[in-house]
């Protein structure tokens, strides 16, 4: 699957307070008929995709009732706010383990026992890293 540039802006940054239109799907016509039913933000559509348990048919049809949105609309727009939210809970779950782990011997690890320590000090991994933990948990 391909994304437009404005999903790829989109998700390159924090959502912050960013109008319903920086959404990918969304122009003008769809923004101004969210935001007159009182999705004006891409936080607050964020907020439906999670009432609707980040169902994909879910949405989708939820955003054809509200806006009349078309199925590439639909689509781009689900797509855009999958990304967001995923990338967001991976940088979270990053800050989580840097900050319970820190820099622990992989051995401090629960669920590596002396054997598996044992190999990755042969492979020259001594110290847990943010990155091969959130590898394991991702």
């Amino acid at each position: 699957m391909t994304t437009s540039q404005k999903h790829r802006n989109f998700v390159a940054e924090p959502m912050g307070e960013k109008s319903v239109q920086e959404l990918a799907g969304i122009g003008d016509v769809l923004g101004q008929r969210l935001s007159e039913r009182g999705f004006d933000k891409a936080y607050v559509v964020l907020g439906q995709y999670l009432v609707l348990k980040k169902d994909e048919d879910l949405f989708k049809t939820w955003l054809y009732d509200t806006c009349n949105a078309n199925k590439k609309q639909q689509n781009d727009c689900y797509q855009c706010l999958k990304e967001c939210y995923t990338m967001s809970s991976q940088v979270k779950l990053r800050r989580f383990l840097s900050e319970l782990m820190g820099n622990k011997p992989v051995t401090d690890v629960p669920g590596i026992d002396l054997e598996v320590g044992r190999r990755l000090r042969q492979a020259n991994i001594y110290y847990v890293s943010t990155e091969l933990y959130t590898m394991s948990c991702a």
